[in-house]
């Protein structure tokens, strides 16, 4: 629940307004606000970055000699 509602947050510009809705959110799920401040800067992608880059193996470029 609080991805989801984190989700939504960083849609929401800097300021009063987010932080309102993070202390809320932080009530809401009873969780305290400076452990969803550092889930609210990282981006999903970066949570999951590791997992991608497991699977990616070295490999030859497909692009690398191909002719004009």
């Amino acid at each position: 629940m609080a991805e989801e509602g984190l989700a939504l947050i960083r849609r929401v510009p800097e300021g009063i307004r987010r932080n309102f809705y993070v202390k809320a959110l932080a009530e809401k799920v009873d969780i305290p606000e400076a452990r969803l401040y550092p889930m609210l800067e990282a981006s999903p992608k970066d949570r999951f970055k590791g997992k991608e880059d497991a699977k990616k193996s070295p490999g030859r470029n497909p692009f690398q000699n191909r002719r004009r």
